[in-house]
C-alpha cells in the first residue's frame, strides 16, 4: 500500500460537495463543466498523461484484440462489435482502458508523498469499478456508498436502451420493406455477369441533386466506373435521412441500387435481429489485458452491445439478400469504405465465404486518420481476417506510407485518388484571410469542448476584431449545437458558414480542430491549422502523422490557445505561413488527384 492520504472515489450524478484537488474520469465534457462550476475545489487535468499513455498502450491493445479475435474464431459475431474494429470513436471501451493506465501514472508520480485525500470523479459505475479494480492493490482506495444502486440502474438503462433499439428497428424495418414493395418493379430480376457493388453512405445532401444518387466518400467513382462501361450497383445505407420514405425510394430505384429489401421474407429480418444480439456474447473476460484489469469494462461492453449489435442487424439483413440476389453473377467486386468498422464487415465476410472464388472486396481508406485511430493500426493476423479486404486502395502516397508504418502488408495496398479532397487554389488576398474558422465534430461532447475552449477567446478575438466562421458538421442542426452550449445565437462577431468547407477554408486565416478529419482540408487550402487536446484522450488530429516533422501541428492544450492566436495573427505570422505552406507541398505530392490514372486503382 503506498504513503497517501486516500483516494476516494464517486460517481457524478451522487452529491457532491469538495474544496481539495479533484479529477474527471470519462468523456462528458459537458457533465465535467457543471462539476468545475459547482466544486470549490481545483480539477487536475490528467489529458497530458493520457495522451503519453495511448501512445504506451497501443501495442498492448492490439495484442489484446488480436487474442479476442481467435477467441472468437474470426467470427463475424465478434467483428459486428465496435470493440472487435478497435473504434475508440464508437465505443469508449479504449478511451477508459487509456485513462485508468493515464490515472494510475499520475497518482504514482505526484500523489505518493502527498497527505491529501484526492476525489475521482466517474461517469459511469462500471468505469468507477475498473477504477476501484486497478488501484485498491495499491493504494488507499474508497468507494462512496450508493455507487451499488447506480450500477443497477445503468444496468437496467442498457437492457431498457436495447429494448428501445430493438422495436425502433422493427419499426424501420416495416417501413423500408412496405416502402420498398411498393416501388418494387414488376420485372426485377437479379444480376448477370460481373458486377462492382459500392457500399454508399446517404443523408439528405445525396438526394439534393438531379441525376443519380451521390455520396460524400465515393464521389464521382461510380458514374466514372459506369463509363469504363463497368455494370455498377449501389447498396444504399441511409443515415439520418429526412426526405419522405417515397421519394428516397424512388430515386434509389433510378439510381441502379441494389436495394435488400427486394430479396428478403420477413424471417430474414428475425435472423438479422438474432444475429445482431448474438454479437454481445462474444465480449467475455476470457482474455486479459496486460497489467490492467479490464473486467468491469467488458461488463459495461457487453451491455451496450445488446442494443448496439440490434442496431448492426441493419446490416446483418445484407447477408440473405446477397445469397438471393447473386445467384447468377460469374464475379462480384465490393467497394466499401475501410474504417474497420460493423457496416463493411457482412459484405467482406460474406464474399470470403460464400463466393471466395468469384469475388473480390477492395476497402478504401478516403482519408488519412488521425495515429489515435485505433481501428487503422494492424493487430497480427488481422490480414488473414475473412472480413480484411482483399486490397485496399489510399488516397494517394502519404495514407500508403501512413499504413505501412502502421503495419499493413504492402502488397495488399494501391495508390488510388482522394475522392474526398477538392483541390483548390490558396487565396493569397490578406483582407480575405483574416477568418478564425471552427471547424465544429459531430460527437457532441468533442463539439462542446471545442466550442467552449475558443469561447474563452471571445474577448480577445473581438478585440482585435477578428472574425469567427462556425462550419458545423453537416449532420449536426444549428439548433442542437446552440443548446448543448447553453447558448439563444452566436457570440458577437461569429458567423455560421452554411456554404461547403472550402469556401470557408479559403476566406480564413486559420481553423481549429478537435476530432475531425477536415485538418487535411484546411492545410490544402492554405489554412494554419490549430489542433486542440482533448481533456479526455481521442483528440483525433487528423494531421499528427506528419507532427515528428512539422511540430506546429501537434495538438494544444487549452493554455496555449490564446499565445497560439497571437502567434498566428500577430509575432510569428510569417512563420505559420511557411510552415502551412510546406505542409500543404508534403500533402500535394502525398495526395492524388482525380483523374482517369488514379481511378484505375478500383478496377480489377
Amino acid at each position: 500500500m503506498k504513503n497517501i492520504s486516500s483516494i476516494k472515489l464517486i460517481h457524478s450524478l451522487m452529491p457532491i460537495s469538495w474544496d481539495r484537488d479533484w479529477i474527471y474520469m470519462g468523456t462528458d465534457y459537458l457533465r465535467m463543466q457543471k462539476l468545475e462550476k459547482k466544486l470549490t475545489g481545483k480539477r487536475v487535468s490528467i489529458s497530458l498523461f493520457i495522451k503519453e499513455e495511448t501512445e504506451n498502450q497501443r501495442p498492448k491493445i492490439l495484442k489484446w484484440n488480436a487474442k479476442m479475435r481467435d477467441a472468437n474464431n474470426d467470427s463475424l459475431y465478434w467483428w459486428m462489435t465496435h470493440l472487435a474494429g478497435r473504434n475508440n470513436v464508437g465505443t469508449k471501451f479504449y478511451i477508459y482502458l487509456i485513462q485508468i493506465a493515464a490515472l494510475r501514472r499520475y497518482i504514482e508520480e505526484h500523489l505518493i508523498l502527498s497527505s491529501e485525500d484526492i476525489l475521482i470523479i466517474c461517469e459511469d459505475t462500471f468505469l468507477l469499478n475498473a477504477i476501484y479494480d486497478n488501484l485498491h492493490p495499491l493504494f488507499k482506495v474508497k468507494k462512496q456508498p450508493g455507487h451499488q444502486i447506480l450500477l443497477i440502474c445503468e444496468k437496467l438503462y442498457y437492457l431498457l436502451r436495447a429494448i428501445y433499439i430493438l422495436f425502433r428497428q422493427i419499426i424501420w424495418f416495416c417501413k423500408h420493406k412496405y416502402m420498398a414493395n411498393k416501388t418494387r418493379p414488376i420485372d426485377l430480376q437479379p444480376p448477370t455477369g460481373e458486377v462492382y457493388v459500392i457500399h454508399q453512405c446517404l443523408d439528405d445532401a445525396a438526394f439534393q441533386n438531379g441525376g443519380k444518387i451521390a455520396c460524400r466518400y465515393f464521389t464521382v467513382l461510380p458514374e466514372w466506373l459506369e463509363n469504363q462501361g463497368k455494370k455498377v450497383y449501389r447498396i444504399p445505407w441511409l443515415f439520418n435521412v429526412t426526405y419522405p420514405l417515397k421519394d428516397v425510394y424512388l430515386k434509389l430505384r433510378t439510381s441502379n441500387c441494389f436495394i435488400p429489401e427486394d430479396w428478403l421474407t420477413w424471417k430474414d429480418y428475425i435472423f438479422a435481429l438474432w444475429n445482431g444480439f448474438k454479437s454481445s456474447f462474444t465480449i467475455t473476460r476470457d482474455v486479459p489485458f496486460e497489467n490492467i484489469d479490464i473486467s468491469a469494462l467488458l461488463d459495461r461492453e457487453r451491455y451496450l452491445q445488446k442494443g448496439d449489435g440490434l442496431s448492426g442487424a441493419m446490416f446483418w439483413r445484407y447477408w440473405r439478400a446477397l445469397d438471393r440476389w447473386s445467384s447468377f453473377l460469374d464475379r462480384i467486386v465490393f467497394i466499401e469504405h475501410y474504417e474497420v468498422m460493423p457496416p463493411e464487415h457482412v459484405q467482406a465476410y460474406w464474399a470470403h465465404c460464400k463466393k471466395p472464388e468469384k469475388s473480390f472486396v477492395i476497402g478504401y481508406y478516403h482519408s488519412v486518420f488521425s495515429k489515435e485511430f485505433l481501428a487503422c493500426h494492424l493487430p497480427p493476423g488481422e490480414d488473414k481476417s475473412k472480413i480484411f479486404p482483399d486490397l485496399i486502395v489510399t488516397n494517394g502516397s502519404l495514407g500508403k506510407e501512413v499504413l505501412i508504418k502502421q503495419g499493413f502488408p504492402e502488397n495488399k495496398l494501391k495508390e488510388g485518388p482522394a475522392l474526398r479532397q477538392t483541390f483548390l487554389g490558396v487565396n493569397h488576398n490578406p483582407s480575405c484571410k483574416r477568418a478564425l474558422l471552427v471547424l465544429v465534430p459531430l460527437i457532441t461532447h468533442a463539439a462542446k469542448e471545442l466550442l467552449d475552449k475558443i469561447a474563452l477567446c471571445r474577448q480577445w478575438l473581438y478585440d482585435n476584431q477578428i472574425p469567427v466562421l462556425v462550419k458545423k458538421h453537416p449532420m449536426m442542426k444549428k439548433e442542437f449545437l446552440l443548446s448543448i452550449m447553453g447558448w439563444n445565437a452566436l457570440p458577437d462577431n461569429w458567423h455560421w458558414h452554411d456554404g461547403e468547407i472550402y469556401t470557408a477554408l479559403i476566406q480564413s486565416k486559420c481553423s481549429v480542430i478537435l476530432s475531425t478529419a477536415s485538418g487535411i482540408d484546411a492545410l490544402l487550402s492554405g489554412c494554419i491549422v490549430i489542433p486542440l487536446l482533448s481533456e479526455f484522450g481521442n483528440t483525433m488530429n487528423s494531421v499528427d502523422v506528419l507532427e515528428d516533422h512539422f511540430p506546429v501541428v501537434s495538438s494544444i492544450s487549452v493554455k496555449e490557445i490564446l499565445n497560439r492566436l497571437n502567434d498566428i495573427y500577430f509575432r510569428k505570422t510569417q512563420y505559420f505561413e511557411n510552415q502551412t505552406e510546406a505542409l500543404r507541398e508534403v500533402l500535394l505530392k502525398g495526395i492524388n488527384e482525380i483523374n482517369n490514372d488514379t481511378l484505375k486503382a478500383f478496377l480489377i
